[in-house]
């Protein structure tokens, strides 16, 4: 798992982590480096003879050491045993050393010598004709001076002056540690400087390059979504959310994908029955228009007297008859579509045998199509007597609505219709075929849908309203079970109705 398909919270953690850690590493390396540099300007390399012996008892390092006490003595910073000065002056001039502190609460001067000539002895050690009153440590073949300034505890100025040319060092060399200490705070001032602007340089560049990276799985997401909402907020619903993680805004964007897709297709389903709302409402108009039209004129020719005869009366009267009723059934078949779409359908279920019910469905059949070019087969492949559960007037609706498209469709020639009965996997399957024209394979799946006709040129409900699949599907998904369509062997439609066998 990459970075970006890390969680946003363990990316903020990281990047804070990284924008302390980074710089401060960073600095300290610099700072480590600076120091180090100093070191080496303040401290040349013949100073390691520091840690040398001076006489094989007391070592350049050990005067320091005492140099640094006495300063802190004088200074009051070190007021544990005044007894330690005297010890270390009396240690100092044992080996040749003379010493002059000047102001203060504990002047001293070594015994036998003054001040003045103290002084001429570090200027011709040192080689310079006047003393400069800054820190000094000074050691070549001549002798060593040591000159510290120091400022007590209460602000008086003091000096240490500390000389000797009697002391044998093994080896002779010069130097001087706190001649130069102006340039050396230059130098510490200067350092200190290019240490912060390096360090600001280093916490912008990890911060420039931290939002880098989280730009790109942070941001992206965020715009893709941002496109996305202006995409949809136009009505433009084709053009798929791009994903770039699998954090929350990587989660987002899926739910905002799905959100899309959903919306694509709520809308194309609205399209869909939009336009078979506008083809019904064309189709009912004109389908109630053509009858009403057909009883306005035999209406009117009663009133007219053209029906002068009982024989034209009683055949106007007949089919002003036929034509309401038609139009009862039309007015029908849209109510019950509409409680069937909203799930305020009432189904009066009851077990029955299927091959006792179509028995009777197909002598039925036969006396209403007596005169015509049909015949209706009814093929039992039942073992044994089978139960289903079933309204028995909306499951005869279903069989009649089939029965009437196979004869509408037939254009008038020989219809052979036959009615399967078959047991598979428990359920009982019923097979409804014809040899009519069929329906094309791209449309078996369309022709249940709402307001579906296979031949958009027929507007009139004559030919069918493309409710009445849509109605037999609903009632058959009420009794729990399945209808669908496939293509005859007798070269026509077979619907397919299976339906869960019932308990006697």
């Amino acid at each position: 798992m990459g970075l970006r398909d890390w969680s946003i919270r363990k990316k903020l953690i990281l990047s804070n982590i990284m924008m302390i850690v980074i710089p401060v590493v960073l600095i300290l390396i610099i700072i480590g480096g600076t120091v180090f540099g100093l070191l080496m300007i303040m401290l040349p390399e013949n100073q390691a003879n520091m840690l040398f012996k001076v006489d094989g008892t007391v070592s350049t390092y050990q005067l320091q050491l005492a140099f640094d006490s006495m300063c802190e003595k004088i200074s009051g910073k070190d007021k544990e045993d005044g007894n330690d000065l005297t010890a270390l002056t009396n240690a100092l001039e044992k080996l040749g050393a003379s010493i002059a502190v000047t102001g203060g609460e504990l002047p001293y001067l070594t015994d036998g010598v003054t001040v003045d000539e103290i002084e001429t002895e570090a200027r011709e050690i040192a080689g310079a004709t006047d003393l400069e009153n800054q820190p000094l440590f000074l050691r070549n073949d001549r002798g060593l001076v040591y000159l510290m300034p120091v400022t007590n505890q209460t602000g008086e100025k003091i000096r240490l002056l500390v000389v000797s040319s009697e002391m044998d060092f093994e080896e002779s060399s010069s130097y001087a540690i706190w001649d130069n200490w102006d340039k050396i705070k230059l130098i510490i001032k200067i350092s200190a400087a290019v240490v912060a602007g390096i360090a600001v340089v280093i916490v912008v560049l990890t911060g420039l390059v931290l939002a880098g990276k989280l730009y790109k799985t942070m941001i992206y997401p965020i715009k893709s979504i941002r496109d996305g909402a202006r995409e949809i907020r136009d009505g433009v619903l084709d053009h798929p959310v791009e994903v770039y993680s699998k954090d929350e805004l990587g989660e987002v964007c899926d739910d905002f994908e799905e959100m899309r897709i959903r919306l694509k297709e709520s809308v194309e389903l609205q399209q869909r029955y939009e336009s078979s709302r506008k083809e019904l409402i064309a189709g009912i108009s004109h389908d109630l228009s053509t009858p009403l039209t057909s009883i306005k004129g035999y209406a009117g020719g009663l009133l007219d007297g053209v029906a002068n005869t009982p024989e034209k009366q009683k055949h106007y009267l007949r089919t002003i008859y036929d034509t309401a009723c038609d139009m009862e059934g039309l007015v029908d078949n849209l109510f019950l579509f509409s409680k069937l779409d909203m799930g305020k359908m009432d189904f009066q279920m009851e077990s029955i045998p299927i091959k006792a019910y179509l028995t009777d469905f197909c002598a039925e059949a036969g006396l209403k199509i007596q005169g015509r070019s049909v015949e209706i087969q009814l093929d039992n492949q039942l073992k044994d007597k089978k139960f289903v559960s079933i309204d028995q007037t909306q499951f005869g609706r279903v069989l009649w609505n089939l029965l009437e498209n196979s004869l509408k469709y037939a254009e008038e020639k020989n219809v052979k219709i036959t009615i399967t009965l078959a047991e598979e996997a428990e359920k009982v399957v019923l097979r409804f075929e014809d040899n009519g024209p069929g329906v094309e394979q791209e449309a078996l799946e369309k022709i249940f849908d709402s307001f579906y006709r296979t031949d958009p040129a027929r507007s009139s409900l004559k030919k069918g309203s493309g409710l009445g699949l849509s109605v037999a599907r609903e009632i058959i998904e009420g009794f729990s079970g399945r209808i669908y369509a496939e293509a005859s062997k007798l070269g026509g439609l077979a619907i397919v109705i299976v339906l869960p066998i019932a308990e006697d």
